[in-house]
């Protein structure tokens, strides 16, 4: 069966375009004319030069595939006009999936997020697939969340056989550029160790989150959502992991959700001026500070066989591929010690 991936060139596109071609699966790569190919190109897959904004390229991306893998999105927290962020999401989702639809293919595999279940305020308790994320303000948040409903309604009334999966934040391996998620590696790698506020995430490698989305679309339940996770870490205990096996310092001082909110107000004033992302947002203090995108992927592990590495070995491939691949400029590379 010949596959169709969306957003091949990104962080996880890439990850699960290897993935199906290790397993022996005919791959066609849909990228845009600018894409980046330098890790795709050594795996022997098709190119289709297309964009999800233009529903005349996927259609023709579409023709003869099997399945489609829709991982394209803009992950961007941050955007002077939120526009730019909602509208290739969800519009381009809305244009994938109606031709896919067109195209008679078996099934879509829908890469979501876990910030469309929600967070937990207490770290000692997760979330789980039953849950909707109705709290944030944040452009990419609201987005995800909106292109996921839609797609869950497209399946239920068009019948197009479509599982999502909802993986936490992924870091690892095999990229070209960085996104929000493997930022806080690199940002702590070549500026230091930054103040924290009270949040966390469950950090995921790409590969396990590939591997778990290839699952998705042999064993997963069409109209279900697979929790996708990794190890959950405060940030704080996250940047304690980092210094251990760096030799870097540890995490600095801890900033108050409140202060956090007042620090994103004013940064937010400057940067619609500079047009540069600020430190912190307004809209990323009030979705994130004090509260945690925790979760169990108990329902993957059991119905799709889904598997993971624990965080910190997670966080040392990624250290490694940014150190390697020459993210991390010198003095700072030499300074660093995996242990």
């Amino acid at each position: 069966m010949k596959v169709l991936v969306t957003g091949a060139a990104g962080h996880l596109g890439a990850n699960i375009t290897r993935s199906l071609v290790q397993q022996g699966r005919e791959v066609r790569a849909l990228v845009r004319e600018s894409s980046p190919r330098d890790l795709l190109e050594p795996l022997g897959v098709e190119f289709a030069v297309g964009d999800i904004m233009d529903a005349d390229s996927l259609v023709a991306a579409m023709k003869g595939c099997d399945v489609v893998y829709h991982a394209a999105a803009i992950y961007r927290m941050w955007s002077k006009d939120s526009d730019d962020i909602i509208r290739p999401t969800v519009e381009g989702s809305r244009n994938t999936l109606e031709a896919a639809r067109k195209a008679g293919v078996d099934k879509v595999v829908y890469i979501s997020t876990v910030g469309t279940v929600g967070f937990v305020s207490d770290p000692s308790k997760c979330v789980d697939e039953s849950q909707f994320n109705t709290h944030s303000r944040g452009a990419y948040l609201r987005a995800k969340c909106l292109a996921e409903r839609h797609a869950l309604e497209f399946h239920l009334k068009t019948g197009l056989p479509i599982v999502v999966v909802n993986p936490g934040a992924i870091i690892g391996m095999h990229f070209t550029h960085t996104t929000p998620s493997t930022d806080f590696i690199l940002d702590y790698l070549t500026k230091g160790a930054p103040a924290v506020f009270d949040t966390g995430f469950s950090f995921v490698d790409a590969e396990d989150v590939a591997n778990g989305a290839v699952l998705a679309e042999e064993r997963g339940t069409p109209g279900e959502r697979y929790l996708l996770g990794g190890g959950n870490l405060s940030l704080r205990e996250m940047y304690a992991a980092l210094s251990q096996m760096t030799g870097l310092p540890k995490a600095g001082m801890k900033v108050p959700t409140p202060v956090a909110s007042l620090m994103g107000m004013m940064l937010d004033a400057v940067s619609s001026f500079t047009g540069k992302p600020p430190l912190v947002s307004r809209e990323l203090a009030h979705d994130f500070g004090g509260r945690y995108m925790f979760i169990s992927s108990e329902k993957a592990k059991r119905e799709l066989g889904y598997r993971y590495l624990e965080a910190d070995e997670a966080m040392r491939r990624t250290v490694e591929w940014l150190v390697t691949r020459d993210f991390v400029p010198e003095p700072r590379r030499s300074s660093i010690r995996l242990t």
